[in-house]
């Protein structure tokens, strides 16, 4: 192709016809912008292409930490639940003085015995945040997002501290009804 196209430009040259010369030499760098203008559209496209199915992946997995954050949050707030029923039914019990002082520190400390870890799904967040690649997402949904994790790590650092408290509590109500530690004296039964 190269050579059929030489032998053109050799022809008009050798027959002195330089304005049609040089209007070929035109015609071919034109073709030859158009090709390339053709193949970066070609591979504009092409990494528009990755980049939308690469968000895509994300928007996926996102919808899938928050699923999983839901259940885990459906379960957690079920164990809550029983865990208030149960303070409340230490509080009826309490007022109806049906215990002894023995049997009162005992309950209150199987009350005061789990605790929860909140975890939470935050991977795809902060793999975006790391990579930089969170700018594929659009602005708002971002935003969202950051918000979402930074309360997420609130509530983390909150139920982190309210367990601490729980276990010093639970130490301390040990310690009165006969202490594992050995270094109190057992309260005396009623």
């Amino acid at each position: 192709m190269i050579k059929f196209f030489r032998k053109i430009r050799q022809q008009l040259l050798r027959e002195n016809r330089f304005s049609q010369y040089l209007l070929y030499a035109i015609g071919e760098i034109v073709l030859v912008v158009i090709g390339i203008l053709i193949a970066l559209q070609i591979d504009n496209w092409n990494e528009n292409r990755k980049l939308e199915a690469k968000t895509q992946n994300y928007y996926k997995q996102i919808l899938e930490d928050l699923q999983k954050d839901k259940t885990f949050a459906t379960q957690t707030i079920t164990k809550f639940e029983l865990q208030r029923k149960a303070y409340q039914d230490y509080i009826d019990k309490f007022k109806s003085s049906q215990f002894t002082l023995t049997s009162m520190y005992e309950e209150l400390l199987d009350l005061n015995a789990e605790s929860y870890a909140l975890n939470f799904n935050t991977s795809t967040i902060e793999s975006l945040q790391n990579s930089g690649e969170i700018a594929l997402i659009p602005p708002l949904l971002r935003n969202k997002l950051l918000d979402l994790k930074r309360m997420q790590q609130k509530i983390t650092l909150d139920e982190s501290l309210d367990n601490r408290a729980k276990t010093g509590v639970t130490e301390r109500i040990s310690m009165l009804i006969g202490g594992k530690d050995g270094q109190s004296e057992p309260l005396k039964t009623d």
